[in-house]
């Protein structure tokens, strides 16, 4: 699954190295945008500390960000720097953001 507008010299590297490139691209985003609402939850005072258990907790939730946000990138079809933007700000809004928001959109029933 190669990604689109990669450097010259990552152009004629195999499919698996694009595609670790991606995945990896895809992981630093979502956990810079995960970092960063975390640090904010900190300063407004949701959450206690930023060093904690809970903190461990959020590595899964990069993996699953970093997954959606490749695939949204995939099927828009759009170039490298916009999809780690796009999986920055996935990562940004959190899982919970993103339901509160797609519960706007589609018909989910539920508590």
């Amino acid at each position: 699954m190669p990604w689109r507008n990669f450097p010259e010299w990552l152009t004629h590297a195999p499919d698996w190295v694009q595609w670790a490139v991606g995945i990896l691209a895809a992981l630093a985003a979502a956990g810079i945008g995960m970092l960063a609402k975390i640090a904010e939850d900190v300063k407004s005072g949701a959450r206690d500390k930023f060093w904690s258990s809970k903190l461990f907790l959020e590595v899964p939730v990069v993996g699953m960000i970093a997954l959606i946000g490749w695939g949204v990138a995939e099927y828009y079809a759009l170039p490298t720097g916009q999809a780690v933007a796009v999986t920055t700000f996935m990562g940004w809004l959190g899982p919970e953001s993103m339901k509160a928001a797609l519960a706007k959109w589609l018909p989910i029933r539920g508590k």
